[in-house]
């Protein structure tokens, strides 16, 4: 049983901190809401849904406050991070739920609250922790990025099958990339006369970018020179190699010199144990023969790039965030109005008869709701291949 606390409040209208109580308090009450009839009816559209939504006990999940909820009142951490998921493709069965602590449907009966455990969390690593554990559960793309707040609310529920794991892992907190760039920008220079050149860690740059950001849903081929968020244990001269692959394969001018000072960073941020100076010599001797004999060749990442921001894009994180989530968006948008096409155009009229919304979603893997969002572009479509069908009857 878990001792992890949170603190509750009368509603999100209200942020002044009526209790404490521990999470699997809280869980039970998402098991046997008190206040179950009026979600119920709040979901079904028998209440209205905001109002109903704004009288109901909350609590926050990310840290516990003094007093009231507010950013300069964080006490500490509370060892959670609550994720909010209202993304209509979502699929909950992608989970690995070795890594999740608890999810649950949202209020709205929809989506899902998750719930992980995380240690060392600060409001300045909140972030970047966040962005890493998304990334970690593949939910980067679903998340509602409107919910990434240190003080985030979050309503009582009701779901009966709330799912509770007390032995799930627990994430560790990660640095704010402004200190890894920061980092790179004051270590891995190379000196070049007046000017210092600015080293490549990846190939992002070869991207052409109109604007802001570029999408391509078939992903870009990166090349980067990655450095893992925990600690390599085995395998290290393999990470380094691949590493040191890469790093030379961007910057082909570079010095052995200067990759051997900068292997030596990557040593130390990314290897435990770390490798003595032997293993990193042979590692920066291998690559520069690679070089030499002319069979270099750079190591893509597995992970296609389906959007890219531009170097010079002055979004701030959420910004980005919000931007990648109304691309995601549009193309599931666009994938539906190409199966529905595809429905219609192959209806089988012979058997079905006339094309209607209901027989769209009961004869075919789409759901109601789909069917009822986007009826709208093909009503003048369905109405010619009905009279048609009608008129060769």
């Amino acid at each position: 049983m878990s001792h992890l606390l949170i603190n509750a409040y009368d509603s999100i209208t209200k942020p002044k901190v009526t209790s404490t109580l521990s999470i699997n308090d809280w869980f039970e009450k998402i098991k046997y809401s008190d206040f179950s009839e009026q979600i119920q009816q709040a979901r079904a559209g028998k209440l209205d849904y905001d109002s109903t939504k704004a009288s109901i006990p909350c609590v926050t999940y990310n840290f516990l406050f003094r007093d009231y909820k507010k950013d300069s009142n964080i006490i500490i951490s509370s060892g959670l991070l609550y994720i909010d998921i209202d993304h209509p493709s979502f699929q909950i069965e992608s989970l690995d739920l070795n890594k999740v602590y608890s999810y649950y449907h949202s209020f709205g009966g929809v989506g899902y609250s998750i719930i992980v455990k995380a240690s060392g969390i600060t409001q300045d690593n909140f972030s970047s922790t966040y962005e890493h554990v998304v990334n970690e559960l593949g939910l980067s793309e679903y998340v509602d990025a409107n919910a990434i707040k240190a003080s985030q609310f979050n309503v009582l529920s009701y779901d009966t099958n709330i799912y509770v794991n007390e032995n799930a892992y627990t994430f560790s907190s990660v640095p704010p990339p402004s200190y890894v760039i920061r980092k790179k920008e004051e270590a891995y220079t190379i000196d070049g006369g007046e000017k210092s050149q600015r080293l490549r860690f990846n190939n992002l740059d070869e991207i052409p970018i109109d604007g802001d950001y570029a999408v391509n849903w078939d992903g870009y081929d990166t090349i980067k020179c990655f450095i893992p968020i925990k600690k390599v244990t085995k395998n290290r001269n393999n990470m380094l190699l691949s590493y040191c692959n890469n790093l030379v394969w961007l910057n082909p001018h570079l010095s052995q010199e200067k990759a051997l000072q900068i292997l030596r960073a990557v040593n130390e941020i990314a290897c435990e144990p770390k490798v003595d100076e032997r293993q990193l010599n042979s590692v920066l001797k291998s690559v520069y023969t690679y070089q030499e004999d002319g069979s270099l060749a750079p190591i893509y990442s597995s992970k296609k790039r389906k959007i890219v921001f531009a170097s010079d894009c002055k979004w701030s994180r959420m910004e980005k965030l919000e931007a990648c989530r109304q691309e995601l968006s549009k193309r599931w948008s666009d994938k539906s109005l190409e199966k529905l096409y595809g429905i219609f155009e192959t209806w089988a009229f012979d058997n079905w008869g006339t094309i209607t919304q209901e027989k769209t979603y009961k004869l075919h893997p789409i759901s109601k709701k789909t069917v009822e969002k986007y009826w709208k572009h093909f009503k003048e479509y369905v109405k010619l291949l009905n009279e048609e069908h009608q008129k060769n009857g």
